[in-house]
């Protein structure tokens, strides 16, 4: 008589195995999903600032063909202007006069800082201002300064973008592109 082999019993052994492979499998999507979170608030936010940036160059832009005299237009100087610490985050305007009140009856070529030039991008409202200051160098170049004893006038703009969003500390985001113009109305200036 042949003897039968008895199949060793392994009953519930693949119930642990699968049990093992669930528990691997959801901790490694808990780990991809975060990392998919971050990762897209991230991206979100980078977009937000190629945004920003762009809506800055673009006004700026937009300026450049106006030249520096024309951007004094329906602007005075500053009794007591809007505070634009917030916008003017890295100081571009601390040494120049403010020229941001408004001229009676004249409208201003570029919008007054208090009246934001809104957009709005995939779902993100950005608000625009314009930041206008004087300011002279010495003929031989240098610093631009508040002192309007020396001989070269010069226009400061700055275009500020800000946005609401949670990424930045303040929940408030701020870009800022700036560049100086001639106030010399005899200088050229090539329209766009």
């Amino acid at each position: 008589m042949r003897r039968q082999s008895r199949v060793p019993a392994d009953g519930g052994f693949t119930m642990i195995e699968v049990v093992v492979a669930l528990a691997l499998v959801t901790g490694m999507m808990a780990a991809l999903g975060a990392y998919f979170v971050s990762s897209v608030r991230a991206s979100r936010y980078q977009a937000q600032i190629q945004t920003a940036a762009r809506l800055a160059q673009s006004g700026m832009e937009a300026a450049r063909g106006l030249g520096g005299p024309t951007l004094l237009t329906g602007r005075a100087e500053c009794g007591s202007c809007t505070d634009v610490g917030g916008f003017d985050t890295a100081g571009y305007l601390s040494g120049t006069v403010r020229w941001d009140a408004a001229a009676g009856g004249i409208a201003p070529a570029v919008p007054l800082p208090d009246v934001a030039e809104p957009a709005i991008v995939r779902d993100v409202v950005y608000h625009r201002h314009f930041l206008v200051g004087r300011c002279w160098q010495p003929a031989g170049g240098g610093e631009c300064g508040p002192s309007a004893g020396l001989p070269v006038a010069m226009v400061r703009l700055v275009v500020a973008v800000v946005w609401d969003s949670p990424d930045c500390g303040s929940s408030r985001c701020y870009r800022a592109a700036t560049s100086l113009f001639s106030a010399d109305s005899t200088d050229p200036v090539f329209d766009q």
